[in-house]
């Protein structure tokens, strides 16, 4: 599931996602939109943008992590300090947009690993936002 106000960049989240072999469910431009499809689809991991209208991306990450049991949500931002706050909330990593993008890949296969069932062993959750070198 890919939350971003910018449909440009929810295009190229989506060719990056899909090329690697990724299935997006849906996609919104909103934070309410956000949390209302999570709830619909049930999507393994939630990827939201931090600046969404309607319900910024940290409070439909509190939404999502608190009434859907299951879905990982990864904060994908150029916002700085939402570390701390997304940790708290249980976000499952923080990644900066324009980040290379095998970290948000691989960020997004550990969310994965860890939300399914058959996954063995624990993979505890990102814990520092990564900015491009």
């Amino acid at each position: 599931m890919l939350a971003d106000e910018s449909r440009r960049v929810r295009a190229a989240l989506r060719r990056l996602l899909e090329d690697e072999g990724f299935q997006i469910v849906t996609e919104a431009d909103n934070g309410i939109a956000a949390v209302a499809d999570v709830r619909r689809y049930r999507p393994e991991v939630a990827l939201l943008d931090v600046r969404l209208p309607g319900l910024d991306g940290l409070s439909a990450a509190r939404e999502i992590l608190s009434h859907v049991p299951g879905t990982h949500v990864v904060i994908c931002t150029a916002v700085a300090g939402v570390e701390d706050p997304a940790r708290k909330l249980g976000a499952f990593a923080v990644v900066a947009k324009g980040s290379h993008p095998t970290l948000l890949v691989g960020t997004i296969h550990r969310a994965l690993a860890q939300a399914r069932p058959s996954a063995t062993g624990p993979f505890g959750g990102e814990e520092t936002m990564r900015r491009p070198a």
